[in-house]
């Protein structure tokens, strides 16, 4: 009987190194995994952050400048429709000889002038869109870091601290 229990100790340990290597591979890919699943959190919550902190700061400038953006889209279609309407004028008139129509000169001058305030007031606050965004972007780092911080282990963990491993030599 010891002979056949000495060959199923020899198989067993015979198939030890390559249990222990598929344990090792198995324990590879679950890490692999984690890893893979915590950085997409952490880069969905970036982007969500960057987002916030974008949408925030956009707001911020645009409040601070007296420029309505969808006005400024306005004004700039109807600057468009003006030149299109300066382009068919000039075309007639260059066929019947005449002079250009004073009055659409001037309207579109003044369009031009409109649109080029708010053009110049947004090339401006360009600075200051950037400043603010990097002081939202530090200040969302600041406070993450604060809450790494102060991060204190579970209670489960706290307990395992507390009790000595213990130690059993018998089972070698």
């Amino acid at each position: 009987m010891t002979n056949t229990t000495e060959d199923t100790l020899r198989t067993r340990l015979g198939r030890l190194p390559g249990q222990f290597a598929l344990a090792l591979v198995n324990a590879t890919a679950i890490l692999v995994i984690v890893a893979a699943i915590l950085a997409l959190a952490a880069f969905a919550r970036v982007e969500q952050a960057a987002g916030n902190v974008a949408a925030t700061m956009t707001d911020a400038v645009m409040a601070r400048v007296d420029v309505d953006p969808e006005q400024l889209v306005a004004n700039l279609r109807d600057v468009t429709e003006d030149l299109r309407s300066l382009k068919v004028a000039l075309a007639e008139a260059r066929a019947n000889g005449t002079l250009l129509p004073e009055a659409q000169a001037e309207r579109l001058q003044a369009r031009l002038d409109a649109l080029q305030t708010g053009i110049r007031q947004l090339t401006e606050t360009r600075t200051q869109l950037f400043d603010e965004a990097l002081a939202g972007i530090g200040n969302a780092i600041a406070t993450g870091l604060q809450a790494l911080r102060n991060c204190t282990p579970t209670l489960a963990s706290a307990a395992q601290e507390k009790e000595p491993p213990a130690s059993s030599s018998s089972d070698l």
